[in-house]
């Protein structure tokens, strides 16, 4: 199997930022979740508002992380409005 440099170093959570999120919306596990679930099995609560427009995304699998990372970092997304930074 192939591995990708520095990522077998990783764990498999995702940091959230939500840039232009209006004061008046809420960040909402339930859209995270439906956001993130397509690219693998998240762990159980694994989903953590922190902030405003920070959250944590807790995959079970690293490579499943990795992908989601890849995929959505700096993408507008509609159903919340903002768009979404992903790093580790």
């Amino acid at each position: 199997m192939n591995k990708i440099k520095g990522l077998e170093k990783r764990n498999p959570v995702l940091l959230l930022t939500i840039e232009g999120m209006d004061n008046q919306s809420k960040l909402d596990s339930d859209d995270l979740s439906t956001l993130f679930v397509v690219f693998g099995e998240i762990e159980e609560d694994g989903i953590e508002i922190v902030q405003h427009s920070k959250a944590i995304v807790k995959f079970k699998h690293l490579v499943n992380a990795f992908i989601a990372r890849h995929q959505l970092n700096g993408r507008y997304i509609r159903n919340i409005n903002a768009t979404v930074l992903v790093d580790w």
